[in-house]
């Protein structure tokens, strides 16, 4: 289990049962304005993805069972990556609560199988995205859970980097 620690470090902790991703921020920014940075394409675009990714949001009708697709492009030494990630809302309790699914895609949403690319059965794998918020005065507490991506994963580091930036994006 990944969280960040009162004093703002990020700390990988062993759970013998649960080594999904989970990070818990308190961060200096009401929950309206938090909640706005997950659930507006323009806001989520701007911190989502590791620093130096280019991140565009294409489908984001923020409604039950609706679609999300976000196309994320950065430089690697390999090259560039260019990866595109499908979901569904599941559940939206507004300034609360946003659950939704996410799977590695095509441009059109669309989840290959293992068989339709060289990539293993487990980079298709439907993952679920879990964020909850609680008010602390003109802070917010956020708590990040990614059911299918291991706490020590690259995927996990990706979400460390975007979490620092979505900190950083709300201190200015």
């Amino acid at each position: 289990m990944n969280q960040i620690t009162k004093d703002g470090e990020n700390k990988m902790l062993e759970d013998k049962e649960a080594k999904d991703l989970e990070i818990e921020k308190t961060l200096k920014a009401p929950i309206a304005l938090v909640w706005s940075m997950w659930t507006e394409a323009a806001n989520f675009q701007k911190w989502y993805g590791p620093r130096g990714a280019d991140v565009t949001v294409h489908k984001m009708d923020l409604q039950k069972n609706s679609e999300r697709l976000v196309n994320l492009k950065m430089q690697t030494p390999r090259g560039e990556i260019d990866m595109w990630f499908a979901g569904i809302f599941q559940e939206i309790s507004p300034d609360s609560k946003l659950v939704y699914t996410e799977s590695h895609s095509d441009e059109n949403g669309k989840i290959p199988s293992s068989v339709d690319s060289a990539m293993p059965a487990s980079f298709h794998a439907r993952t679920v995205v879990t964020v909850e918020l609680t008010s602390i005065g003109e802070s917010t507490k956020m708590t990040l859970e990614h059911k299918g991506v291991p706490a020590d994963s690259r995927g996990a580091a990706g979400w460390k980097d975007a979490i620092d930036k979505l900190e950083d994006l709300l201190s200015k």
